[in-house]
This record gives structure tokens, C-alpha cells and sequence, in this order.
């Protein structure tokens, strides 16, 4: 599999950004190897915009164990910040990535959603995020909030 290490190595290095996109559409692929050296390369990548793009398209993979284990949670967390504060499109798939990273980070961004939603949904998505992070069931972690 050379071959393979030497393509995500033109991927990691070029300053092209459909990179990023051919590194997300290789990021679901089936084979378990294929994804997690597709979103290796992406977390070396020095763009910022790789997480959102991946939090983005993130509806459409399976936010599974070895696509947001725990050393990855930093390369999200400004991706989630980001997607919280917008209240856009994407901020039901950033509250379930901050629940699968297990992040108490973003309490406060979620109360005020959890108050202020725009939809019943949001409001319990960022509820239940809450209740799960503050009753324990994570490890402590400091809580504070985002840039």
C-alpha cells in the first residue's frame, strides 16, 4: 500500500484546497484504513477550514469511534465553536460531535441554546448534551468558553 502512503503525502503537502475535498470524499470510504489515514492527513493539514468542512460533511459519514476518537478532539473543538455560535445548519451536527468527543467545553454556548433554540429539536439536543456533561457521566473537565 505505498502507493496509498505517497498519495495522502501529495494530499498533506499541496497547497491545492480540492485537497480537502478529495481527502473528505476519501474520509468515508469503507475501508476502515482508508478513512482513518483520509482524516489523518486532514487533522495535518494547516487549514482551518478542514474541521468545519469535515463537521460539515459530517452528516453524511457515520460518527463512529475511529473517525473522532479522543486525540482529535482539538483539531474540532474550533470547528464546533464556530458551528454552535452560528446556530446555522450545522449546529445539531455539532452538538452531537461535542457529545461523541465528549466535550464540556461549550456548556455555556449550549445552555443558551438549550434557552433560546430555534427549533424543538435544537433546544433538546443541546439539553441532553448539557445533562450529560454536567450529571458526571464525563470525566471533570474545565469548562469554559469558546473564542
Amino acid at each position: 500500500m505505498q502507493w496509498q502512503e505517497l498519495t495522502y503525502a501529495a494530499l498533506h503537502r499541496t497547497l491545492n484546497e480540492a485537497a480537502v475535498d478529495v481527502l473528505l470524499a476519501c474520509s468515508d470510504n469503507e475501508m476502515r484504513e482508508n478513512r482513518n489515514m483520509a482524516v489523518s492527513t486532514l487533522m495535518q493539514r494547516r487549514e482551518t477550514v478542514s474541521p468545519t468542512k469535515f463537521l460539515a460533511r459530517s452528516q453524511q459519514l457515520k460518527m463512529t469511534e475511529d473517525l473522532l476518537p479522543g486525540t482529535r478532539k482539538t483539531w474540532f473543538e474550533g470547528a464546533l465553536c464556530q458551528a454552535l455560535k452560528q446556530r446555522g445548519a450545522d449546529t445539531v451536527i455539532a452538538i452531537t460531535a461535542a457529545e461523541s468527543l465528549e466535550l464540556t467545553k461549550f456548556i455555556s454556548i449550549l445552555v443558551d441554546l438549550a434557552e433560546t433554540g430555534e427549533s424543538d429539536e435544537l433546544s433538546q439536543r443541546a439539553t441532553a448534551h448539557y445533562d450529560s456533561a454536567t450529571k458526571g457521566s464525563w470525566q471533570a473537565k474545565t469548562v469554559v468558553s469558546c473564542q
